[in-house]
């Protein structure tokens, strides 16, 4: 039998064809696997990667008032983040869940039923 190394011109174009093509398809899964991975991820990801290009300007301001303490500047930021996005969310979850017990005590007591009879959508349409 004779060797790779040995072999016609002819016999290492296929055999490196289909290294190619294996290589390809090798490279073709795993890029699918990863893609099927990082999917569920992938609206957190834009997400902090427009927080960073939005907040960035600030955390060099922040950082130079730190005199360069680059881990202090980090955690400041991630702080200050956190409370202009969770306070107001969490302000705004506390406000919801205040209003949905007021209507849901308005249907129980008949009021709601009322109002909508006075208002009488039906005829409206």
């Amino acid at each position: 039998m004779s060797d790779v190394p040995n072999a016609p011109p002819a016999r290492r174009r296929d055999w490196r064809l289909a290294g190619i093509i294996c290589f390809g398809l090798i490279t073709l899964v795993v890029l699918w696997a990863t893609w099927l991975i990082i999917r569920p991820f992938l609206d957190a990801i834009i997400f902090g990667l427009v927080l960073v290009t939005i907040t960035f300007p600030t955390y060099r301001r922040v950082r130079t008032k730190l005199h360069g303490r680059e881990n202090l500047a980090a955690f400041v930021m991630v702080i200050g983040i956190l409370l202009l996005i969770l306070l107001p969310a969490v302000i705004l979850c506390v406000l919801l869940v205040e209003q949905a017990n007021g209507v849901i005590a308005m249907f129980q007591n008949g009021s709601a039923q009322r109002l909508l009879a006075r208002i009488d959508i039906p005829s409206h349409l």
